[in-house]
């Protein structure tokens, strides 16, 4: 069985009137380029993956569409709806498609598509151009998380409006972590998530794009998938969020403890629906180092952020306009971040009240000066002393940050303690007692640091300290043994 949102949404709604539904999009904002489409069929083969029914192993199927700025010179046919439909039902098979499959819809749309809906919905031409040669120079990459279980489509009016603004967008289709269905759970949202940096991976060698300067748009689980992507690689500069399942996914996000939702650094602006809440959405409390601004759409549902659904199913006149300023901030949004052409505190503040409910934004108190990733490098060039300084600099401006892991930085003063450098290593294990002063080990590293020095009393204090978190472990207990000895004699 097929899991994806365009067909979903097919067993759920009717057709709008065919004027209704082709007027809309063409209020969008589009750049100065034309708008040029690819797909790419490959797999990964580091990962296992159930076909259909089957229950042996393949490596994972990765269809990997792209659209990105092209010359008006040198331009291909247009694709259609029609065409990224077909491209859905082979995105396991990856079975190359072309624009001549694609004219009459498969059995499964069948009954959707017939009379004018044919021709004005399933084949009307898109903006983007099949095949079309590259616009020379260097583009920011955008990379698109797709809802639950979905094709990379569903917001492909806006991944088409962000390549005609200069930017080269390329998605992925969420599957399971196994199979093509995805859960709403932790397996689900990792599985997401590795897919989104293999496209990452396979991105740096297309032509034309600035890799240093890497943005996200992501649509309901796939804004979840994009956070986790976004806290474990720091580039990212900017994230779009179109009615993200952020706030009840939030437990996902924590059951990882290898990330800290505190560290998350992209510029974000989130779109919420009529479920949303605006005043309790846990990322916008934990963001400390980027911009935030969160704006609540009026009586608009799930399914108003997908302009898939909006393309071929019967809503109301007032979701057009909306999902048209929406998808026009977005732009303005990647364009503050990347092209540094507008304010977007000016644009964001003068929202429309007929559209939104509400703004809540929050600006960046700034970044530290040595980042988590680039501190125990900084100590290494730089040495301990001002390593240290550093880190207290950045405790004042930012209480609430770790600057360094506890193995990572442990491991600074076990090199101190092997280099038989006793003093250097006391000024990392004070640093590591005062950021972890829960963890029994930081009372022993600086105990056994003050033990070597012949300092017993400040020595047996710190070991008993910590024998009150971990009263049987055995290298505190051998220490403290040696400290009585050396204190008898």
């Amino acid at each position: 069985m097929k899991y994806n949102l365009f067909l979903l949404s097919f067993f759920v709604f009717n057709y709008v009137s065919t004027d209704a539904q082709n007027n809309w999009h063409n209020q969008l904002d589009y750049g100065i380029y034309d708008v040029g489409f690819k797909t790419f069929h490959v797999k990964d083969y580091s990962r296992p993956y159930i076909m259909g029914t089957d229950s042996e192993n393949v490596p994972r199927p990765m269809q990997i569409s792209v659209w990105y700025p092209a010359t008006a010179s040198k331009t291909g046919p247009p694709i259609t709806l029609g065409y990224l439909l077909a491209l859905q039902e082979s995105e396991e098979s990856l079975h190359k498609i072309s624009l001549a499959d694609a004219l009459i819809p498969s059995a499964i749309y069948a009954d959707y598509f017939k009379g004018d809906r044919l021709e004005k919905v399933f084949n009307k031409p898109m903006k983007s151009l099949l095949d079309a040669t590259q616009y020379k120079g260097k583009f920011p990459l955008i990379l698109y998380g797709s809802a639950q279980s979905s094709s990379g489509f569903d917001n492909a009016l806006i991944c088409e409006q962000l390549a005609s603004h200069g930017y080269i967008v390329a998605t992925v289709a969420s599957k399971g972590a196994y199979s093509r269905q995805m859960t709403f759970d932790e397996e689900g949202a990792l599985g997401q998530s590795r897919d989104l940096e293999f496209l990452y991976g396979y991105m740096y060698n297309f032509p034309n794009i600035n890799i240093q300067k890497l943005g996200t748009v992501g649509f309901s689980l796939g804004c979840l998938s994009m956070v986790m992507f976004s806290l474990k690689n720091k580039n990212v500069k900017a994230m779009v969020s179109l009615d993200g399942s952020i706030p009840n996914g939030y437990p996902i996000l924590k059951s990882f403890t290898y990330l800290n939702s505190k560290d998350f650094n992209s510029n974000f602006l989130g779109f919420l629906g009529d479920k949303g809440f605006i005043n309790n959405y846990p990322l916008f409390d934990d963001t400390t180092f980027s911009d935030i601004y969160l704006l609540k759409l009026k009586n608009r549902n799930h399914l108003d952020f997908s302009s898939a659904n909006l393309r071929v199913t019967k809503r109301a006149e007032k979701a057009y306009p909306a999902y048209v300023d929406m998808a026009n901030l977005t732009v303005k949004f990647m364009n503050h971040n990347f092209y540094d052409v507008n304010s977007f505190d000016e644009v964001v503040s003068s929202y429309s009240k007929d559209i939104y409910s509400g703004l809540r934004k929050k600006k960046s108190k700034g970044s530290p000066e040595v980042s988590k990733e680039e501190f125990i490098n900084y100590i290494n060039e730089n040495g301990i002393d001002k390593g240290i300084q550093i880190y207290y600099d950045t405790k004042n401006a930012f209480p609430d940050y770790k600057l360094f892991e506890y193995q990572a930085f442990r491991d600074v003063g076990f090199l101190k303690m092997m280099e038989k450098d006793y003093n250097s290593a006391i000024k990392v294990y004070k640093v590591l007692l005062e950021a972890y002063p829960n963890t029994s080990d930081s009372y022993r590293r600086l105990g056994e640091a003050y033990m070597e020095i012949g300092n017993y009393d400040d020595a047996l204090q710190l070991i008993n300290s910590g024998l009150e978190i971990d009263p049987n472990s055995p290298a505190m207990l051998d220490i403290k043994r040696i400290i009585k000895e050396h204190q008898k004699g």
